[in-house]
């Protein structure tokens, strides 16, 4: 049964020990460390994706006209070349699900946050990052504030996309828009708000686009670590953030039917291919891992002896080694399988069915044949079960007992290399 975008009750991962800090940092961790092998795990292998998906979502799933919670989120961000270089959505909603853990009652209650916050810890893998508006990012501690002065009642889902400074982020849950105005209007210690609309959805402002006061750092109603408070929607079932105007009316216009991600119809099928998958995260980008990403690899003038003749192997391997087709979007993300495992789901967008069809085949050979250049093993062992399926143009692929999510992507090492 696919997931509708809102109202959702969570989804998950898998138990990860940690504190509430690691939930909030991002990871630079070895890939080795983001492999969940079990005992007598069986050697690596690549299965035909018939059947149910480790998420329990049926891959006819991605079929169905109703849009999921993925797609959804992507009708909030505008269709831009830096949307398009990096976008990343995770769903709270889900993950209490799969974990059980209660949204708290009132979100504007810092113990109740805490223990919310502490609670996601225990399963979230380091490396998942919300965004600044949701009240649980890095800042969370510094920040329960945006609860009570944005009126939120449940944040069930958050997007952010772009680069910065030029972030969109966005909301979906529960919010109380006259709560909102009557806290923001009744702050007296507060910066005051300037008040605009577009396309009907009226909006807060503070500031010049992208202005920086350190004087204002992490200070009601909604200023960031940098004291910027930017320009803020709220509505009952989305809030919208951007640090400049027309980023803001972007993506109003794109929540209203404009240019967005969800029309763009790569994006589009690769947030239906993860949703089939049933992760609970999404991270998207059109920088392939071909040979644009290659050549800037090669080119780093400030490496030793040997740490460029890995890189070399890596990016530019020997005649014989497995490359991919060429492709032109990447979707990841980690999800939790009907057996209790984490497990990764990757989706490749390409320009014909054909070229999905042969990397289906190369995919499992790289993945047996090559090496992590980041943990300096073989890709077989941190990732011992493979499984694959086509849908039209869409690679879908399952790496079950991996939490790798899109660390491979960060670490810059050439797990998807493409000719």
């Amino acid at each position: 049964m696919r997931r509708q975008a809102i109202p959702l009750t969570a989804a998950g991962l898998p138990r990860h020990r940690g504190s509430a800090a690691r939930l909030l940092l991002p990871a630079v961790l070895l890939l080795c460390a983001c492999s969940a092998s079990r005992p007598n795990a069986r050697p690596a292998s690549a299965t035909p994706g018939n059947g149910r998906a480790p998420g329990g979502v049926s891959p006819t799933a991605v079929a169905a006209a109703v849009p999921g919670v993925f797609a959804s989120m992507l009708q909030l961000i505008p269709d831009t070349p830096e949307t398009r270089q990096q976008t990343t959505v995770n769903d709270f909603a889900r993950i209490r699900q799969i974990f059980t853990i209660a949204a708290p009652a009132d979100p504007a209650n810092p113990d109740q946050q805490q223990a919310y916050i502490a609670a996601l810890a225990q399963h979230v893998p380091t490396g998942f990052v919300p965004t600044f508006i949701s009240g649980l990012s890095t800042y969370a501690v510094q920040t329960s504030y945006l609860a009570q002065y944005l009126g939120y009642r449940r944040v069930d889902q958050d997007a952010t996309a772009g680069i910065p400074p030029r972030l969109y982020e966005a909301l979906r849950g529960l919010f109380d828009p006259q709560t909102a105005a009557q806290q923001i209007a009744g702050c007296a210690d507060c910066p005051p708000a300037q008040t605009a609309t577009s396309g009907g959805v009226p909006y807060y402002t503070w500031g010049e686009d992208f202005a920086i006061h350190p004087t204002t750092r992490l200070e009601p109603p909604a200023f960031d670590q940098l004291g910027r408070g930017g320009r803020v929607a709220i509505t009952p079932q989305v809030v919208l953030r951007a640090l400049w105007t027309d980023g803001l009316t972007q993506m109003i216009a794109a929540w209203h039917g404009g240019s967005s991600l969800f029309k763009n119809a790569d994006f589009r099928q690769a947030a239906d291919g993860l949703e089939s998958l049933g992760t609970y995260s999404a991270y998207f980008t059109d920088r392939t891992q071909g040979p644009d990403r290659a050549a800037e690899a090669l080119a780093a003038s400030d490496l030793k002896p040997d740490a460029r003749a890995a890189i070399t192997a890596a990016w530019n391997p020997p005649a014989g080694t497995p490359v991919l087709q060429p492709y032109t979007l990447i979707a990841v993300g980690v999800g939790q399988g009907d057996d209790g495992q984490p497990f990764t789901g990757i989706v490749l967008i390409h320009a014909s069915e054909q070229a999905a069809q042969q990397n289906a085949a190369l995919l499992p050979q790289r993945i047996a044949q090559t090496s992590s250049l980041a943990a300096g093993q073989p890709w077989s062992s941190l990732l011992p079960h493979v499984q694959v399926r086509v849908s039209g143009r869409a690679l879908i692929v399952t790496l079950a007992d991996a939490k790798i999510g899109a660390r491979f992507l960060t670490a810059n090492d050439p797990l998807l290399l493409h000719r």
